[in-house]
C-alpha cells in the first residue's frame, strides 16, 4: 500500500520505477541474445496494452474528450523507437556502457527543454547537469 503523503507516494512510485526498469534492462540484455529487439518491444507493448485496458475502460469518457491524439501518437512512436534502440544497444554493448551513456540523458533533456519548451537554462544548469553525468559515469557515489 502506498503512503498517503504526496511526497512519500512520489518517492515510492519513483523507487518502484527504478526497480522495474532495472529488471527490464537486465531481461532485455538476457533476451537480446535470443530475440530481436522489435520482438521484445512488441511483446512488452502487448502486455502493457492488456494491463492498461481496464484502466482505459474506466476512464473511457475522458479518453473520448481528448483533443491531442496526434501528440499522444507521436509520443508513443518516440517511445517505441527509443525502446527498440535501447534493446538493440543492450544487445550490442556491455550493460555498464549502456547505463553510463544513459547517465548523460539530463544534458539531452536540458537541451530539449530549452529548445522546445523555452525553459531558461543558464550556464550553471549546464555545468551542473554535465558534472552530474560525469560523476555518475565515473562510478563516484551519487
Amino acid at each position: 500500500m502506498l503512503p498517503t503523503d504526496p511526497s512519500r507516494a512520489g518517492v515510492a512510485w519513483l523507487m518502484s520505477d527504478m526497480l522495474l526498469v532495472t529488471v527490464m534492462t537486465v531481461l532485455g540484455k538476457l533476451g537480446g541474445t535470443s530475440y530481436p529487439a522489435v520482438q521484445m518491444v512488441f511483446i512488452r507493448s502487448l502486455i502493457g496494452l492488456l494491463s492498461v485496458l481496464p484502466l482505459a475502460w474506466r476512464q473511457r469518457q475522458a479518453l473520448r474528450q481528448t483533443r491531442q491524439w496526434g501528440r499522444h501518437g507521436f509520443r508513443v512512436l518516440c517511445s517505441t523507437i527509443a525502446l527498440n534502440a535501447n534493446f538493440a544497444a543492450l544487445t550490442a554493448l556491455p550493460l555498464a556502457l549502456v547505463n553510463a551513456i544513459g547517465f548523460m540523458r539530463p544534458l539531452a533533456v536540458l537541451a530539449l527543454a530549452t529548445w522546445l519548451l523555452g525553459e531558461r537554462s543558464g550556464p550553471w544548469r549546464w555545468i551542473g547537469a554535465a558534472l552530474r553525468g560525469l560523476k555518475r559515469c565515473s562510478g563516484a557515489a551519487a
